[in-house]
């Protein structure tokens, strides 16, 4: 069947429609327009794309399965589900501006544009980017918000550390590390045994963000909790569970960390991993380190933590006449 307008059917939809096949390509997407001329240009154009090898059948993907797949190369799973109940079997190469943007009002209604950016579109253009699937879909203006600053006293950690014990002895171990590393998520999570050498203080984490592997130093803390854990196997990968769960997105991955903030009484302010790389970073300032030297951080994210204590020009103050009574 050649590509053709469909109509909006009264109470499924008000958009016209495009289906059919056109050089092999099947193609089934909304136009996200009433206006029949308009669907008509969408038609022509992605008749063109089909010509050019633009769209190869990608359009039989739906979102469902797109999002499944970022999520199994190890894409970011926290707030995967809600936006797949939401998008259900629809194709992905439909979603668009004014679907994303609508969904992010009816998911997160009276929320900030910082939370609808990093919980709605955020994700979609991850999981999109992920199909190789064009998109235009643009930020809502102000969606990033101001910078958070988030951290955990080491009074707090060493509650949350004590309760998630109780829960998981991986989550307790994956909390550790990342707070003691300040290392992101899926870095600790690629964690190989093999490359954890407790006698040098050091492990090799292959996993980065920039894609190269680089040392870590294992604070005391740390030797001793993970030559505990390569007694017992020392190959492998160092978190044997958690990886495979975290692809699987939703609450079995993240309920079990947030069950632990709540016994601890403490607040994860929406990051429960992440605010552990938060910590370290600013541990690490108020111990007078160089994040940048400790190729962690960039020296334009390094700066973040500088600005949580009084300079030392600033404690100054303390000379000035009578501020010592």
């Amino acid at each position: 069947m050649p590509l053709k307008l469909v109509p909006p059917r009264e109470g499924r939809s008000k958009y016209w429609r495009v289906r059919g096949t056109y050089l092999g390509v099947y193609v089934d997407r909304s136009t996200e327009t009433a206006d029949r001329r308009v669907a008509a240009r969408l038609l022509a154009g992605w008749r063109d794309q089909i010509e050019r090898g633009e769209i190869s059948g990608r359009a039989e993907l739906t979102f469902d399965q797109a999002a499944l797949s970022y999520m199994q190369a190890g894409g970011d799973s926290r707030f995967v589900a809600k936006i797949t109940d939401y998008v259900t079997k629809k194709a992905a190469a439909e979603i668009g501006q004014a679907y994303v943007d609508q969904m992010a009002a009816d998911l997160y209604p009276g929320a900030s544009l910082a939370t609808r950016n990093r919980q709605v579109y955020t994700p979609v253009k991850a999981i999109l980017a992920h199909a190789k699937i064009p998109n235009q879909i643009d930020r809502p203006a102000g969606g990033d918000g101001a910078e958070r600053h988030i951290w955990l006293e080491p009074a707090e950690f060493d509650r949350l550390h004590k309760a998630a014990q109780q829960i998981d002895a991986q989550l307790a171990l994956l909390l550790l590390v990342i707070f003691y590393t300040g290392l992101r998520l899926a870095e600790a999570l690629s964690i190989d045994r093999k490359k954890i050498e407790v006698g040098r203080e050091t492990m090799f984490v292959g996993k980065t963000k920039n894609g190269l592997p680089r040392p870590v130093y294992l604070p005391p803390v740390l030797v001793g909790a993970l030559s505990t854990e390569l007694a017992k196997a020392d190959t492998g990968p160092l978190f044997r569970t958690l990886p495979a769960l975290r692809k699987t997105g939703g609450s079995r991955f993240y309920k079990p960390v947030y069950d632990a903030y709540a016994a601890a009484g403490v607040d994860p302010q929406g990051a429960p991993f992440h605010i552990g790389r938060h910590s370290f970073g600013r541990n690490m300032t108020r111990a007078g380190a160089d994040l940048v030297a400790t190729n962690i951080w960039r020296s334009n994210a390094a700066k973040r933590y500088e600005h949580y204590d009084p300079s030392e020009e600033a404690r100054k103050a303390a000379l000035i006449p009578g501020a010592k009574r």
